[in-house]
């Protein structure tokens, strides 16, 4: 049985935390890292038996054949197949013999680029220049990538003539651009300030040179702000990319207040990249712009450069109807209390956002204030937990979890106990399932002693009462029995784990967690009937892990960990049978 829930926990076991993604902030369950279970992802594996069919594919006269071949290679290339280098000189045989159809050239080619097979170049060339645009769209851009030599006098050819097509004249600029083409750079200028040049290539010419040149344009750029309007405004930042020189960063401030957003965000961007400090004339001003890139500028600012007086500021826009804007100032706030002096002022401005009425505002600061373990806060976190919003209520509920007060308790059961009510005869959100589960976390972790009755309602098998609630309220109770063993629980959480394939079947999520809090309590008399339920096996999948652990917690026994999957990794368009002979 799969529910949006099982795919919520599925998450959360198998993407950790990126190393350096520490101070990221997520709404999570305890009840998946307590105890700590790392997950064993399955190992990749190729059957590299297949390249020897790809290859005799791509021989073969028919097109569709030697098509999907060469699409298959470039796949199997993005999947780090090993071994499919060895297929290059069929792909350049190919893309060079003059009777392939343009479909076939055109997949040759793109497998070559994929491959990385700068000794391609000069067919590649070659073909590309026979070819149609398409085939040069797909080509020139890799032979910038490559700095390849050969066809720079092509481009500069087409800067030159004044007949070249418009999209190919955009790929001799931006590759010229891409190679650093000093060579080139008067024509470009040139192109920027052509009235009769398309807007396109105008800007287009623009970058390229900024990208070619670090010093030296701030004269173009006055004589584009001579006569400003928006493409010469943004022709004058795309000059000013690489510059940092003091006149530079004049022009750049001045075109960082335009109203224009993408011309203030540019600016501001490479004042950025030059000195934070230079945009703090500017901040404040850009973080009350309409647009969110702009924002963002002031934001980073501010936060690059942090005082109690800029957080004060920043702080605000933990309200910002951007998602990631409010998200970057939330986690680089917790960061910063870990400063004395900017401690007491990110507290503040937190609990000012969360006495607010934005749900915006309060998800975020609800994030920071329980992250930071606020326990001033909390009262103000249980009046949340009444909120409108599923994002509000259910982020009050776990920043209960994380300050715990202890004086907050009395409230959370009697609001736990008005739903459990409630759900038995009115219908039950998921934002309310995920509430109630990190409320029940939260008397578990307090150990909550009169919660008892209250949790142990969870137990029996019946859907209303949550696919999360359900587990948190059993691992919960594993913390109220911690060392302390119970007879009737304790046969109460074994027969969950031993449930019967009944209709529906008992949650899994269900299952691992009595194990846990069999283990917890110290009830040595399941011992048997878990080993039974696990069987001879342990494999590598979360309900058998967990069963492991709660064996070795009872018994004190090392159970090996089992070994990786193996999958597969298949679905080309040709493979070997089943039982064809594998390849020495």
């Amino acid at each position: 049985m799969f529910s949006f829930c099982r795919f919520l926990l599925s998450l959360a076991l198998l993407a950790p935390l990126p190393a350096g993604a520490a101070d990221v902030i997520r709404v999570e369950f305890q009840m998946l890292s307590d105890p700590e279970i790392p997950p064993i992802p399955p190992n990749s594996k190729f059957d590299v038996r297949c390249i020897s069919l790809w290859s005799q594919a791509l021989r073969r006269p028919e097109v569709d054949y030697q098509r999907m071949a060469a699409e298959t290679v470039a796949r199997a290339r993005e999947l780090n197949m090993p071994g499919v280098d060895a297929l290059k000189p069929e792909l350049r045989t190919i893309l060079a013999a003059p009777a392939t159809a343009p479909s076939v050239r055109y997949a040759a080619a793109r497998a070559l680029i994929v491959l990385d097979d700068r000794e391609s170049s000069t067919v590649l060339l070659e073909q590309s220049r026979v070819g149609g645009l398409l085939l040069r769209q797909l080509v020139e851009p890799a032979l910038a990538e490559w700095s390849d030599e050969a066809i720079q006098p092509i481009w500069r050819d087409r800067l030159s003539n004044s007949q070249s097509p418009r999209q190919e004249l955009l790929l001799a600029i931006r590759g010229l651009g891409r190679v650093g083409d000093p060579a080139a750079l008067p024509k470009l200028l040139e192109m920027v300030h052509a009235d009769d040049r398309p807007p396109e290539v105008r800007l287009a010419a623009a970058e390229a040179a900024g990208r070619i040149a670090a010093e030296g344009l701030e004269a173009e750029v006055d004589r584009l702000l001579a006569a400003p309007d928006r493409l010469r405004r943004l022709s004058a930042n795309e000059l000013l990319s690489r510059h940092s020189s003091p006149r530079a960063v004049e022009l750049l401030s001045l075109l960082g207040r335009e109203s224009e957003p993408t011309v203030a965000w540019k600016a501001l961007a490479r004042l950025r990249e030059i000195d934070p400090a230079l945009v703090l004339p500017l901040a404040e001003v850009a973080m009350r712009h309409a647009d969110a890139n702009v924002r963002r500028e002031g934001i980073e600012t501010y936060l690059a450069l942090p005082t109690p007086e800029r957080m004060a500021f920043v702080g605000r826009l933990l309200d910002d109807p951007h998602p990631a804007l409010r998200g970057r100032i939330r986690d680089e706030f917790v960061v910063l209390a870990r400063r004395p002096e900017l401690d007491g002022p990110i507290r503040d401005i937190a609990r000012s956002v969360l006495a607010g009425e934005s749900w915006r505002g309060q998800e975020q600061a609800l994030l920071v204030l329980g992250t930071l373990d606020d326990d001033p806060s909390a009262v103000r976190f249980l009046d949340l937990l009444k909120s409108p919003r599923p994002e509000v209520l259910v982020t009050a509920a776990w920043g209960l979890r994380k300050v715990a007060v202890a004086e907050t308790l009395p409230a959370i059961q009697q609001f736990v106990t008005e739903w459990t009510a409630k759900r038995r005869t009115m219908g039950f959100t998921l934002a309310q399932d995920h509430q109630i589960a990190h409320l029940c976390e939260a008397l578990g972790v307090m150990q909550h002693q009169p919660a008892d009755a209250l949790l142990r309602e969870y137990l029996p098998l019946n859907l209303v009462m949550g696919e999360l609630s359900r587990p948190a309220a059993i691992w919960a109770l594993g913390k109220l029995y911690d060392g302390r063993f119970d007879q009737k629980l304790a046969e109460a959480l074994i027969g969950r784990v031993l449930d019967p394939a009944t209709m529906p079947p008992e949650f899994s999520e269900v299952k691992q967690m009595s194990a846990v809090s069999l283990a917890r309590m110290k009830a040595t008399s399941t011992v048997e009937r878990l080993q039974g339920y696990l069987g001879p096996v342990v494999t590598p999948h979360r309900e058998p892990l967990v069963l492991r652990w709660s064996l070795m917690t009872l018994t004190g026994k090392e159970i090996p960990l089992p070994e990786p999957i193996t999958v597969t990794v298949g679905s080309w368009f040709l493979e070997p049978t089943t039982n064809a002979p594998a390849e020495e």
